[in-house]
């Protein structure tokens, strides 16, 4: 079978077939294509026999997940060219770190960065800004953690070693690996996948708590398609036993007991792709369609904000209760500074093209980063930056853009 001989119902199949499983795949795929004949010319054989053996796993209705792996390898290639910055986080007003496909630091507010890592672990070479960000995240300025193949790899030095590695448990039937990593100490943490991992010991040994709860059998979307890589979920941990987890199928989850049980107890009817709490009460949730929406109960109640944007919302940071701002695609920039009754639009100077931006960080009330990038194989662009980082010093009015 070649793709050139594919019938337009198999072309058909094939795109729909890689929209609804672009992580296992490993292609992103937007809403829409010019041609999927056309993938070739992008990534060559590699995605050519990609999309060729993803047609014989939909003829035979297959889902093998280690082959699945082994595409997502084949086509690693594709990216490494344009690999977008996928996330950036200040743990203190100092120390900050930019990942993508490298890993940088900086000790001093970002007045100066310095690449800690060009590979392996406390990097990540994604196909799109979505992709990646919750696998890795830094709990203080030497501490850090990143999920790998079957295990989490720690550091202790601020990401420039990685080699305290520990196996993740395999419960039986599993399909999906784990996705989202979370601590809120060195030794308490928990990882999110099909199921649900706890640890109180720096990952040394861990808990299986309980399984994702399944989705609306209603939904046009996929029950599991909250447990994807690049549909990770959010999950925000206040203490031991009291935690939010975010879906992008909208859907909003409590629990009190440490992830044992979960209850359901919001529908956004909208793409959640952020979570944050301001406190042990305060918090807000953004996703597609310039979607906002505010918690003032831990969690139990939210209600929708107007953003004045419709662009898909990925990322949002607070310094405080009263100054913040949201990144999301087109370069899109929304900042509030009365605790998010009113966000306006801000300006990016020197960035002509509106490129994705997928991560933001307000390391103070006047200072702010965001990162992002442009390396979509289906629909390249010839001059929107493939890794970007934008920073503010005006509390979030004015953006330009930092050459790293």
């Amino acid at each position: 079978m070649v793709i050139s001989n594919l019938t337009d119902s198999q072309i058909k199949s094939v795109r729909t077939f890689v929209i609804s499983n672009r992580a296992l795949v490993g292609v992103y795929a937007a809403d829409e294509y010019s041609s999927i004949l056309d993938v070739k010319k992008v990534c060559g054989w590699r995605v050519s026999l990609m999309l060729q053996l993803t047609m014989r796993l939909i003829v035979f209705r297959t889902v093998g997940l280690g082959l699945f792996t082994a595409l997502t390898f084949l086509t690693s290639s594709c990216y490494s060219a344009g690999t977008p910055n996928i996330k950036v986080q200040f743990v203190n007003p100092r120390v900050g770190f930019i990942v993508g496909g490298r890993l940088w630091r900086t000790e001093d507010g970002g007045a100066s960065w310095s690449v800690v890592r060009s590979g392996g672990f406390g990097t990540f070479k994604a196909e799109y800004v979505g992709y990646g960000h919750r696998a890795i995240q830094f709990v203080d300025p030497q501490f850090g953690v990143q999920l790998g193949p079957g295990l989490i790899a720690m550091t202790v030095d601020g990401g420039q070693t990685w080699s305290d590695q520990h196996p993740l448990p395999e419960p039986v039937n599993r399909q999906i690996a784990p996705q989202t990593v979370l601590f809120i100490s060195r030794e308490l943490g928990w990882v999110v996948g099909e199921f649900i991992y706890k640890t109180t010991d720096r990952a040394r040994s861990w808990q299986v708590l309980s399984k994702m709860p399944l989705g609306d059998s209603q939904s046009e979307q996929d029950p599991k398609l909250g447990t994807y890589t690049d549909f990770m979920p959010s999950l925000w941990f206040m203490d031991s036993n009291h935690g939010v987890m975010a879906r992008v199928d909208g859907k909003i989850y409590l629990t009190d007991d440490g992830g044992v049980t979960w209850e359901k107890v919001f529908t956004s009817g909208k793409t959640i792709r952020d979570l944050i709490f301001l406190d042990d009460n305060s918090g807000w949730i953004v996703g597609s369609e310039g979607f906002m929406a505010r918690t003032d109960d831990a969690g139990r109640t939210w209600k929708t904000v107007q953003s004045q944007s419709d662009v898909t919302l990925n990322s949002i940071s607070f310094a405080g209760k009263l100054i913040g701002c949201v990144a999301g695609e087109s370069a899109t920039i929304l900042c509030t500074n009365d605790g998010g009754i009113t966000w306006r639009k801000s300006s990016i100077n020197g960035l002509s093209t509106p490129t994705p931006l997928g991560s933001i960080s307000l390391r103070d009330e006047t200072h702010a980063w965001a990162v992002g990038g442009n390396s979509d194989p289906i629909k390249p662009s010839a001059t929107a930056p493939s890794s970007l980082v934008i920073r503010s010093d005006d509390g979030g009015r004015n953006w330009y853009v930092v050459p790293l």
